[in-house]
């Protein structure tokens, strides 16, 4: 947010009567590279650096987004950092679990909740997510930009790999 005169006269008059303003959170001066760190193990990783400003490439993107969200929320595991110590780190991982099964395990959600995430669970195919991934990644990848280039062809056989590497946690 741009903080300029106004802006700030607002927000004063807004918190001196007691207004909550949920879009003004506390800016940290390392969050930039926790976001960045999220964005490059799934998005970057698969999408990767290009340049997309067509609306069929924002249309694509948002689709791969929601594909992406049920495949990795659903269907893979990741192992969660439990503790580390001693002089020579030694990383204490527990097992792998997918985000939906620790979501059901920490048991924050309401009866409503857990039954809608079981439907949307139990209509999902990993297989035919896999397939409608790599669909929109073609068609994203035709849509770059690059301007002294040819565009790159990328074989169907490397994007399942590439989903593969793009979701496992890194040591």
């Amino acid at each position: 947010m741009v903080v300029n005169s106004s802006t700030s006269t607002f927000i004063a008059t807004a918190l001196g009567k007691g207004l909550l303003l949920p879009g003004l959170v506390p800016i940290k001066k390392n969050d930039s590279c926790h976001v960045e760190q999220k964005n490059w193990s799934v998005v970057r990783r698969l999408v990767g650096y290009d340049r997309y400003s067509s609306h069929a490439a924002l249309e694509s993107l948002n689709r791969l987004y929601d594909l992406l969200r049920l495949y990795i929320n659903f269907f893979q595991p990741v192992m969660k950092l439990v503790s580390k110590h001693g002089a020579r780190v030694h990383k204490v991982y527990d097992t792998a679990r997918t985000p939906y099964q620790r979501l059901l395990e920490a048991g924050v959600l309401t009866e409503a909740n857990q039954q809608e995430l079981a439907v949307t669970y139990h209509g999902l195919n990993p297989v035919l997510l896999l397939k409608q991934i790599n669909e929109n990644l073609e068609c994203l990848w035709r849509l770059a930009e690059r301007p002294h280039e040819q565009p790159k062809a990328r074989s169907h056989s490397n994007l399942v790999t590439a989903i593969y590497e793009a979701t496992i946690q890194v040591r």
